[in-house]
């Protein structure tokens, strides 16, 4: 990845060095990426506490659970940070990312997701931080981006677009390689189970060597249960939202939401959005660190061998200390069922799953 390279300054954003004949165009392309990175150094430059939720006038204000006042909280907090949610997906990225310093974007944003809207509904500021604090490429004005748009309080407003942790990862690995190399306890379980060893049989989890609660935590919540309470309560939200927040949401993602949610966030009137005009007082440019009460790994070397040297050990082994406890196009949760004909009829709580997003029924 070149992000650590171009946060670090050891290679420029207007480099050509990597072009090539043959190339995606903007958004998905580097280009594209590095549009992004400008835009969001923007706004974070000419936006009032871009970097908080509080007093920011892009962010739709979401009654998250805190960390800081509600011990509960802070435990899952801990939890998610240190690769111990008992759910393998998140608990391998989070692993990798403390032991290597970096994530591919994708599971950046399956890990934010649940800690946010998805699963844990933590502000997404926390998470932020945690990111802040370890990854290499940490750059605050993109991060702070990032973390409102995985939480759907800015840029992204689909909300129901909710990732499952283990059939996205089903659907890019099925045999769970990425997962057992960064959970040790995982890697005599079988295919059937590595994503959700909590449904795994009691004997096939002696067999395995994994008995959960002894050699792999529990989950840390019922993971299809939160995602649909959580879906409920950014229903409230978006049904609440302000109509000045309102006018930032394009026609193509109001008419989604309607149509899978029920919920019309339109504009009751013609509003004006809220658009940056001038500079506003920034903090520093790194401002935020995670808690002081989370055992967070220090920031590791940051010359491009060390980086490379890095990655290449994650490739060839698991991390000696496993054993310690832009949006994304898979793994979204989706309002309503829909079979090969369309949209299902009936209403109930089963799910079923395409492509690695939820599809709840209604």
């Amino acid at each position: 990845s070149p992000a650590p390279r171009l946060h670090l300054a050891y290679i420029s954003p207007t480099s050509r060095a990597g072009d090539k004949p043959r190339h995606t165009t903007p958004p998905q392309s580097l280009h594209g990426q590095l549009y992004w990175r400008e835009f969001f150094y923007l706004l974070s430059h000419a936006t009032p506490n871009f970097g908080a939720s509080g007093g920011n006038p892009l962010c739709l204000q979401v009654p998250w659970r805190d960390p800081a006042t509600d011990a509960e909280a802070a435990a899952d907090l801990r939890r998610w940070a240190e690769g111990a949610t008992g759910v393998p997906l998140i608990d391998a990225a989070m692993r990798q990312l403390r032991e290597v310093g970096w994530l591919h974007h994708l599971l950046r944003h399956v890990t934010a997701c649940f800690l946010t809207r998805g699963q844990l509904w933590i502000r997404w500021e926390a998470g932020r931080d945690v990111f802040e604090r370890l990854l290499l490429d940490a750059d605050w004005a993109v991060n702070s981006a990032n973390w409102m748009w995985l939480s759907a309080t800015c840029f992204f407003y689909t909300y129901h677009r909710v990732y499952s942790p283990a059939h996205f990862a089903r659907r890019y690995d099925r045999s769970g390689q990425y997962v057992r190399q960064w959970l040790p306890a995982l890697r005599a379980m079988p295919d059937e189970y590595v994503y959700e060893p909590w449904k795994a049989p009691i004997d096939v989890q002696r067999a395995a060597g994994c008995l959960l609660g002894v050699d792999y935590p529990h989950p840390v919540c019922d993971v299809d249960a939160a995602a649909e309470t959580n879906l409920r309560r950014m229903d409230a939200c978006y049904r609440g939202a302000p109509q000045a927040w309102r006018a930032l949401i394009p026609p193509a993602a109001a008419a989604e939401v309607a149509r899978e949610r029920g919920v019309d966030v339109r504009p009751s009137h013609r509003v004006a959005a809220f658009v940056p005009r001038r500079a506003a007082a920034q903090p520093p440019l790194r401002p935020s660190r995670a808690p002081d009460e989370l055992p967070l790994r220090p920031r590791a070397p940051t010359s491009p061998e060390a980086v490379l040297a890095d990655a290449a050990e994650a490739r060839s082994g698991p991390p000696s200390s496993a054993a310690s406890a832009t949006p994304g196009a898979h793994g979204r949760r989706r309002g309503r069922a829909r079979g090969a004909g369309g949209r299902s009829g009936g209403r109930g709580h089963a799910s079923r799953v395409q492509h690695g997003f939820y599809e709840v029924g209604d």
